[in-house]
């Protein structure tokens, strides 16, 4: 899938571990391309394209330092500042899965979410206009049966309900445990590249006394 411009409704995952969607900013992602240009004699331009290599950027305000205290439990500061340090300019896998809110674009109100079986859930949603395969984010339940925040695929739909199943955005270690549909879609809505740490800066912004700060923090990454 191609990827371009700035994405703020993307899924970002770095060596396995999700990157936390706490206070983030949109994904920016451009292109770099490796060319040479010459003049001929008589005017021409003459160029030798070589390859397109992806750069992608982002920023967190006011995110905690401490992984654990993020609002969706994903990798913040810690994490990414433990990577930095350590791998020193080797590559790191990243994968970026774009996420929407279904077919229409527009989010529908949920009245109940009810279990079927450990992994397919049903929900009550008044034509919702989903299909199966959308991919869609769940948002503004708490229980076993409905996280606050989940990104799911929808299985099958009727007029007034739809079942889903919980959307991995990382196939490499999951893929083996999920359906037919499911893989299918995350061949087609993510990409995955190797790439290296171009920059990460992080400033404290406020002082916890909880264990941890709030930090703003920025990072970019270009492919190998």
């Amino acid at each position: 899938m191609a990827l371009s411009g700035a994405l703020s409704n993307a899924i970002l995952s770095i060596n396995g571990q999700l990157i936390t969607d706490h206070n983030r900013a949109e994904l920016s992602i451009t292109t770099d391309r490796i060319e040479t240009r010459n003049r001929m004699a008589n005017g021409t331009l003459r160029v030798n394209h070589i390859a397109n290599k992806m750069r992608i950027a982002t920023s967190w305000d006011m995110v905690p330092s401490s992984d654990i205290k993020t609002v969706d439990g994903n990798r913040g500061a810690e994490y990414l500042r433990a990577l930095y340090d350590q791998l020193c300019g080797q590559p790191v896998t990243v994968i970026i899965t774009s996420k929407s809110l279904g077919s229409s674009g527009t989010q529908k109100a949920i009245s109940t979410i009810t279990s079927r079986s450990s992994s397919l859930r049903t929900a009550q949603c008044i034509s919702h206009g989903f299909v199966i395969g959308d991919i869609i984010s769940i948002t503004g339940f708490t229980g076993t049966y409905a996280p606050l925040n989940e990104v799911v695929v929808v299985r099958t739909t009727s007029s007034d309900t739809f079942t889903y199943e919980s959307y991995v955005e990382y196939p490499d270690l999951y893929v083996s445990g999920l359906s037919p549909v499911a893989k299918k879609l995350i061949e087609s809505n993510s990409v995955t590249k190797r790439m290296v740490f171009a920059t990460f800066e992080t400033s404290v912004v406020k002082r916890s006394s909880g264990g941890f700060d709030l930090v703003n923090m920025s990072v970019e990454l270009e492919e190998v």
